[in-house]
């Protein structure tokens, strides 16, 4: 009798994937909703110290490209699971931090797994999606990535009398290693090895500036804008997890919406719509006074950060199947080049001039990545007819 090996479709992966992503992101969005007031209130950091911090923290997306030859030898399940792995060890290391340089030694951990892992899953989840539903299945992992903080907000809420921040740290960790556990159910001759290479090509130059633009204003939200709830407007712990549980919500309901619109009307239009409101978003935090005005433009920044999986379906459009993998972890990389310097940036702007100024900052880059949009149509166009023409 003919020994068959079990293989899972492409749908079980996608499951699979999805389970194992639920339990990152729950330990994502602990590290999210306390970190901000554990550093606040245990360990004092300040403006000008955090904005160091979190550049560093970016340091692992900067070398995702290089990270990623690290782990040629292994299939994409076991990356994942050693990915996840190290961001759980991360979290173990921030229960313990106790200052400046411990800090900073639990954010490099936690920052080398969170910035592997989301590449790989990317390339993964594209590979396993037909056409035309590329953009849905992106969304629902974001939703799922959103159910995860949601969640992390929840356990937050009901435990906050009962854990301190160092112990909700360690929990949280220990939660985190069953996702790697999950990842590990995958066969591992159904994952691809890909031999990543060091790609930069000029011709993919409208995705790197996307990604860089991107990544510009990603950080600017990750960094400043829940630091200025917790810094400027004094929100407690509890509150702060009200309402990112909230925001991650909202998130976990728009994502797989999103996806669909990006499917149905492509990367220029879902983009240029989404650029538009965040231009408003960030000139919200810089001048608005009224708290709860404040908590809905939060809610709407966090769903918005959604859109930018539209870059990675841009790219899906335009590379060569080969390409694929190695230019997304290449994007990770050049998004990070901001990720290391607009923190520091943002943060000196911030203690020199005034927190609204980093948030006016923010409302420029989005005009910038707005007017980078719009040639998204002409280069997959050029592409098509590149492709055409063979």
């Amino acid at each position: 009798m003919e020994n068959k090996k079990k293989e899972f479709s492409p749908v079980k992966l996608l499951v699979i994937i999805a389970i194992a992503s639920l339990f990152l992101q729950f330990g994502i969005g602990m590290q999210r909703t306390i970190y901000n007031n554990f550093i606040n209130e245990e360990l004092h950091i300040e403006a000008q110290s955090f904005g160091v911090i979190e550049s560093i923290r970016e340091v692992p997306g900067l070398l995702t490209i290089v990270l990623a030859a690290g782990l040629a030898m292994f299939t994409e399940s076991v990356a994942m699971s050693l990915c996840i792995l190290l961001l759980a060890l991360g979290l173990v290391l921030y229960g313990q931090a106790t200052g400046f340089a411990s800090l900073i030694v639990a954010t490099l951990v936690y920052s080398v797994g969170f910035h592997m892992y989301l590449p790989v899953q990317s390339s993964m989840v594209l590979r396993l999606s037909n056409p035309g539903e590329k953009g849905r299945r992106l969304g629902e992992m974001e939703s799922i990535r959103a159910l995860g903080g949601f969640l992390a907000m929840g356990f937050v809420v009901l435990t906050a009398k009962y854990l301190n921040y160092r112990m909700m740290f360690m929990v949280t960790a220990l939660i985190a290693v069953v996702g790697a556990g999950v990842m590990m159910l995958i066969p591992r001759e159904q994952g691809s090895i890909n031999r990543r290479k060091i790609i930069f090509k000029k011709k993919y130059w409208l995705y790197y500036i996307l990604v860089f633009l991107g990544g510009s204003r990603m950080h600017i939200y990750q960094a400043f804008a829940t630091f200025a709830l917790v810094n400027i407007f004094n929100i407690p712990v509890r509150d702060m997890a009200l309402l990112l549980g909230v925001s991650n919500l909202f998130a976990m309901l728009t994502r797989p919406i999103i996806g669909r619109i990006i499917d149905q009307f492509g990367e220029r239009k879902a983009l240029t719509i989404n650029y538009i409101c965040v231009i408003f978003i960030f000139l919200g935090y810089a001048y608005l006074k009224y708290l709860p005005l404040i908590y809905l433009i939060y809610i709407l920044d966090n769903a918005s950060m959604g859109v930018s999986m539209a870059i990675s379906t841009f790219l899906d459009k335009i590379a060569l199947r080969e390409d694929v993998p190695s230019s997304l972890a290449m994007g990770s990389t050049v998004q990070h080049i901001a990720g290391v310097a607009v923190p520091t940036l943002g943060g000196l702007i911030w203690q020199t001039f005034g927190y609204q100024y980093t948030f006016i900052a923010g409302a420029v880059v989005a005009v910038f990545s707005l007017l980078a949009t719009q040639k998204i149509d002409a280069e997959c166009r050029a592409v098509e007819a590149e492709r055409a023409a063979v």
